[in-house]
């Protein structure tokens, strides 16, 4: 018969193997909790940010105002017109943008905006109350082209999808250093469209001025003049 110690003995070394499996059960089950852990972090993290995109906010109104986000108070822009407008998140979908005087209570006018999700590669500019004008002026170096790519006067929206901006209101450079392995590149400048501009504080609508940039967007014949300008300033004052 075995002794209790000898017993003992012979059962040692399959109760070290089975322990050594358990542990490595639980390391494996462990690093498996971690590693997913991580990943539902950073999937979160990449969600939350595709889900809220970032948008530009442009008050060319030299006039500060209060924007409102659904019926709540969200943010207020300094009316100042120069530089890269403020950034702000908004989660994708539909919302009613409100804005007003400081001091307001209430929204005193609001635009119905979708703001789409999963922007990549695009820059979104939203136009409280479509008091701007826009224009594109993209620039080819090297032997890099334009074509291809969107520039010109931008027809009125209250929200524009634009490639990426490289310069907000001013000029593309004269010369750039072009990344390594390439032997061209553009760059992208968004400005205020002056003429546009002007009608607006002539008093003409969004609708009024979308008209003038159409007009300028229509291809001519060869001799054909068109005076733009002029035509939508009178229909704004007929």
């Amino acid at each position: 018969m075995l002794t209790p110690i000898a017993l003992a003995l012979g059962m040692l070394p399959g109760a070290l193997s089975h322990l050594a499996r358990s542990h490595g059960a639980r390391r494996a089950a462990a690093r498996a909790m971690v590693l997913g852990g991580v990943f539902a972090i950073a999937f979160g993290f990449v969600a939350w940010h595709l889900a809220n995109p970032i948008i530009h906010v442009d008050d060319p109104t030299g006039e500060p105002m209060q924007l409102w986000l659904d019926g709540e108070k969200w943010t207020t822009l300094d009316g100042k017109p120069t530089g890269e407008p403020v950034s702000l998140r908004v989660p994708w979908g539909r919302h009613l943008i409100g804005r007003s005087a400081l001091d307001a209570s209430a929204p005193e006018a609001v635009d119905d905006v979708f703001f789409p999700s999963f922007p990549l590669g695009r820059t979104l500019l939203y136009d409280p109350g479509q008091n701007g004008c826009y224009w594109l002026e993209v620039k080819a170096y090297g032997s890099a082209s334009t074509h291809g790519h969107p520039h010109g006067p931008l027809r009125v929206s209250p929200l524009y999808e634009l490639d990426d901006v490289d310069v907000w209101f001013g000029s593309a450079p004269k010369d750039v250093d072009s990344p390594v392995f390439s032997s061209g590149i553009t760059r992208t400048a968004l400005q205020r469209h002056r003429m546009c501009m002007e009608l607006a504080t002539l008093g003409c609508d969004a609708e009024a001025r979308d008209a003038f940039i159409a007009c300028q967007r229509s291809p001519r014949s060869p001799g054909e003049a068109v005076d733009c300008f002029h035509e939508a300033e009178a229909a704004c004052h007929p």
